[in-house]
């Protein structure tokens, strides 16, 4: 009889998230196939890596040229980025003709309006995967409570950065899709730190989550420095090695698979081209020449969607043109002056006069343009960002204890390390963050949750009166 009794509401609520799973995946079908693929000023270099991987089977940075074999080299940009329109391109004739047209045309490839249909079904997928990833992780932090996990898939659909990306040809659908997996797969082996098959999963992942994003390879020796830490505590130093071999076992395989083909090949011991540092390392270091006024004013002026023009009316418009985007700012400047000055050097050399000029000779101003960039790029979604950011404030002061509040910093914390990692290295935007979205999500779910149970109580206390 009991397991009679359990039967029923087992399906009921298998029936109730299958109900919910379908509308999130119509609603992910007609936000992103519905609108049209187009370029940003990053996309042609992604789409070249691509057709190259899709006709010759050769990775390189050279331009494509449909009937050249292209030579091996480096790529700008994430290997499993170039596979994925790779892979558009092999499965839809049309998505490969429309991709050949925008390597051919400069941004913004006015002429290329092809439907880029095997790509937008993919981004569909990206964002599907995404989504469950999101919904697990909740059961994860708030103990199976699926009220909540529920809430925290809807309050994230709403983040415009969760479906802008999926207009253009970019890396960032599947790089929130590894995102999303490897904060699951990472927080299931906090939950089970015993498992050394967890540890290594989420090591796999994360290993995987690089070759999307280069810049993640800083990740995984700083995640295992947290889980030695760390695990011993719960675990014991007795398993500790074996633990922390598997996850670093797990982050090698891909990795190491990847660096070792471009020795082979090319004899770097390196995840993407040296050039492309340099490019990020011009824009991000130019910064370090803003004054000490203009850093102050930088908190202001970097608030979402709404701070730079409190910041305009604040200070006057030439005394903050240089921290944004105009002909007159330190991007520009980046972008235009130093790294053309950087392209007479070799990579080494270059970086190493851009480190001790603009970093290592201040590091004191470093360490505060570096913060204060992160700051910039904590705001995914603009207000959403600003909204999920206080929330996560109060969710870890007053609404989560004990192992709910320590796993939700645990799924917090890698992504916090990365805006810091991606402040020091990069101008810092909200898409090279898009990370944070799970632990915001689960925030102001909790915080939502904890509203609704307040007007609930309030409600029935009135209706007993």
């Amino acid at each position: 009889m009991q397991i009679a009794d359990r039967f029923p509401r087992k399906s009921k609520q298998f029936f109730l998230h299958g109900i919910g799973l379908l509308g999130v995946l119509a609603l992910i079908g007609l936000r992103i196939l519905a609108v049209p693929v187009t370029l940003e000023p990053d996309s042609q270099r992604y789409v070249v890596m691509g057709l190259n991987i899709a006709d010759f089977g050769t990775l390189t940075g050279q331009g494509y040229q449909p009937h050249t074999p292209p030579q091996p080299g480096l790529g700008q940009g994430g290997l499993l980025t170039a596979l994925e329109i790779a892979i558009a391109a092999r499965l839809h004739e049309p998505t490969r003709q429309s991709l050949i047209c925008f390597a051919r045309h400069a941004f913004p490839a006015t002429d290329c309006t092809g439907p880029l249909a095997a790509l937008k079904w993919l981004y569909a997928a990206e964002l599907a995967i995404f989504l469950f990833a999101l919904y697990r992780i909740a059961l994860l932090v708030f103990t199976g409570d699926a009220v909540r996990a529920w809430l925290a898939v809807l309050v994230a659909l709403p983040c415009r950065e969760l479906w802008q990306y999926s207009r253009f040809v970019l890396g960032e659908p599947l790089f929130i899709a590894m995102a999303g997996l490897f904060l699951w797969a990472w927080l299931a082996a906090w939950k089970q730190p015993q498992r050394w098959t967890g540890w290594l999963l989420a090591g796999l992942v994360l290993g995987l989550t690089v070759l999307v994003k280069p810049s993640w390879l800083a990740l995984g020796p700083l995640t295992l420095l947290l889980l030695f830490a760390f695990v011993w505590r719960h675990i014991g130093r007795r398993d500790l090695a074996l633990t922390g071999m598997s996850f670093a076992i797990g982050f090698a395989l891909p990795t190491a698979a990847f660096l070792l083909r471009n020795y082979i090949q090319l004899g770097h011991w390196i995840m993407s081209d040296p050039n492309y540092l340099i490019g990020n390392l011009s824009h991000r270091f130019a910064f370090n020449m803003m004054s000490w006024r203009e850093w102050g004013m930088g908190w202001i002026y970097y608030l979402p969607d709404f701070g730079d023009n409190i910041a305009v009316k604040l200070f006057g418009t030439d005394a903050v043109a240089r921290l944004g985007w105009g002909p007159a700012s330190l991007y520009v400047y980046g972008r235009d002056v130093l790294q053309v000055a950087m392209q007479k050097l070799s990579p080494s050399e270059a970086q190493q006069q851009i480190l001790q000029a603009y970093a290592l000779n201040d590091p004191l101003k470093n360490i505060a343009v570096t913060a204060l960039l992160a700051f910039r790029g904590l705001f995914i979604g603009g207000k959403w960002g600003l909204y999920g950011l206080l929330a996560s404030v109060v969710t870890m002061i007053w609404l989560l204890r004990g192992e709910q509040r320590r796993l939700w910093l645990l799924l917090l914390l890698p992504a916090l390390i990365m805006a810091g990692v991606n402040a020091q290295l990069s101008v810092s935007i909200v898409r090279y963050n898009l990370a944070l979205v799970p632990a915001y999500a689960l925030a102001l779910a909790a915080a939502l949750h904890a509203c609704g149970a307040f007007v609930a109580a309030k409600t029935m206390r009135r209706d007993r009166i």
